[in-house]
């Protein structure tokens, strides 16, 4: 009897070692990738969790001298080390906005300053500091008198000048242009949402031509050309981005827009939108430093809204990869390795299938 249940035993073991090889085999022709799919020439990395975490919700994130520039959890604004992951305060925000709300919208513009947002109705602020300070640092901050809520700022590129977006819930969206003093905003536009929508980002598409971004909850983003000049919608929607649209910067001497929760990084060239990037859940904010889209991807899926960060980057000059492969295995440098894990992986499981296969072959015939 003893024997009878020792065979047994091994045999059920051997059995778990052969579907462990299926499964280990079924893992190896389906890698995991990072949270982000990259398209043709384009890699990717996750990056890892900050300390403070992101605070939820908020998918700000600026870019200053090889920092992302983010809103901690405990509302203070920090500065996360590309090189080393660690974070340093960079100003006590704690005081702005109510216990669900914290600074927003980041914009570092080209003189070194940071500009954020509140929306504590019914006065709206802006706010800015000086990233070349010594830090904690203070901000400063005035009153905009803007209809609605702000969504977003964004620099004309052309004269250097700070605009930003608002909009009403139900209403208007409108367009202000904020004074070289920071004092003042004069609203250039104001127009009914094309689409029935909300605020989105906005970017320069030209010297007086800025493309305002509208999101429709629960269906599509769209991009309208306007007239910074005269304050009018001169293409209504210039281009449409499934599930929303969230964000979007320069980079590559382009743009980049991310789709919210169409779960897409896009690149932008007139108006030819191609995709470059999946993303797992929404993909929301998006800035560019020294050679790298970085994204802040929002998980929703579970109501958590917790922000993950990633890095993402072209392969100039390079051929698009044969195969999905160098999508999910990188090297640390961020390049491709000569040998993948994905080859290391497969030289692993041969070995391990040529050394189990007797005795699983033993098992199924005894079985028998």
């Amino acid at each position: 009897m003893g024997d009878f249940v020792m065979k047994k035993n091994n045999s059920i073991c051997t059995l778990l070692e052969t579907v462990m090889i299926f499964v280990l085999v079924f893992l190896w022709l389906n890698p995991v990738c990072a949270a982000i799919t990259p398209e043709d020439n384009y890699d990717t990395e996750a990056l890892g969790d900050p300390s403070p975490e992101v605070f939820a919700w908020n998918g700000s994130i600026g870019y200053y001298d090889n920092q992302l520039i983010y809103c901690g959890d405990d509302k203070k604004i920090y500065a996360y080390d590309l090189d080393t992951g660690a974070s340093t305060l960079v100003s006590d925000t704690s005081g702005i906005g109510d216990p669900w709300e914290s600074a927003a919208g980041f914009l570092v513009s080209s003189d070194d300053y940071l500009y954020f947002h509140d929306n504590d109705f019914p006065t709206v602020n802006i706010y800015r500091l000086d990233l070349t300070a010594p830090r904690p640092t203070n901000y400063t901050s005035f009153n905009t008198g803007c209809s609605g809520s702000i969504y977003s700022f964004t620099e004309n590129p052309w004269t250097n000048v700070i605009w930003f977006a608002s909009a009403e819930f139900g209403g208007n969206m409108y367009l202000y242009e904020v004074n070289g003093a920071f004092t003042a905003a004069v609203q250039r536009a104001a127009f009914a949402p094309p689409n029935g929508g909300g605020s989105g980002p906005i970017i320069f598409k030209g010297q007086q031509t800025v493309l305002y971004g509208e999101s429709v909850w629960g269906g599509d983003g769209y991009f309208h050309e306007v007239d910074t000049a005269t304050g009018t919608v001169t293409t209504q929607d210039y281009l449409t981005f499934e599930g929303g649209l969230a964000g979007a910067c320069y980079g590559y001497e382009s743009i980049y827009a991310t789709s919210g929760s169409g779960n897409t990084i896009y690149y932008i060239d007139g108006n030819t939108k191609t995709e470059v990037g999946a993303t797992l859940e929404d993909a929301q904010g998006i800035v560019f430093g020294d050679g790298e889209v970085y994204i802040s991807e929002q998980k929703s899926s579970d109501g958590s809204g917790t922000i993950s960060l990633h890095a993402l980057w072209k392969r100039n000059g390079e051929e698009p990869p044969s195969d999905d492969s160098s999508n999910c295995f990188i090297s640390a440098s961020g390049t491709e390795s000569d040998i993948s894990e994905k080859d290391i992986s497969a030289a692993i499981l041969v070995l391990f299938l040529c050394a189990s296969l007797f005795p699983a072959v033993r098992f199924f015939r005894r079985e028998r």
